[in-house]
């Protein structure tokens, strides 16, 4: 806990270092040891030189340091910004482009069939809150309904689910998502579709 506060006070230091002009062209948000920046690129200053301070900044005393990760990953978010300058963003999914990582049982493993229901639907869950936009929802729950057909569970099963959260969200999407999960093995729908 002690590493959190003295970090939050480091980045509100640095961030009392800035002038406040500057603040206008970036956000940035931090969750214990994660940072998110997001920055303009315009002609009224120079964000080459802003970023380039900030990680030679003492920002952060060492041992901790600032390191670039793959980008358009934050915590379990994905997010990309798309051509009219738009951001979108979803749950991180390691098996968006094909099966590497599997965090969920096989449907035929042990454990009880309100165990798996549960988990599938608070999965779903999930990818409904870390959408950006009905396209992107789509997305990525065909990804996440994906890897639990690879996983075995039942087309039904995942169609209650989808029926689920529909309703609860009053969200009709998932009914379309619902409707697409006999596809779902065969095809990908790209953001913003």
């Amino acid at each position: 806990v002690r590493a959190i506060i003295t970090t939050e006070w480091r980045e509100k230091e640095w961030m009392n270092t800035i002038h406040t002009e500057y603040k206008k062209y970036f956000r940035a948000r931090s969750f214990m040891d994660d940072v998110l920046m997001i920055y303009t690129r315009v002609d009224e200053w120079d964000h080459e030189k802003f970023m380039r301070d900030f990680r030679d900044s003492e920002c952060y005393w060492k041992p901790l340091s600032l390191e670039d990760t793959e980008g358009g990953t934050f915590l379990e978010t994905r997010f990309a910004i798309a051509d009219d300058g738009r951001l979108w963003h979803w749950l991180k999914n390691d098996n968006e482009e094909e099966e590497k990582v599997w965090r969920y049982q096989h449907y035929r493993s042990h454990g009880s069939f309100a165990q798996k229901r549960a988990l599938v639907v608070s999965t779903l869950r999930k990818v409904s809150r870390f959408a950006s936009d009905k396209g992107i929802l789509r997305r990525s729950a065909q990804d996440k309904l994906r890897e639990f057909i690879m996983l075995k569970y039942p087309h039904k099963l995942l169609r209650s689910a989808c029926n689920l959260i529909a309703t609860t969200t009053n969200d009709r999407t998932w009914i379309s998502i619902r409707d697409d999960i006999k596809y779902i093995e065969t095809t990908r729908l790209q953001p913003g579709h």
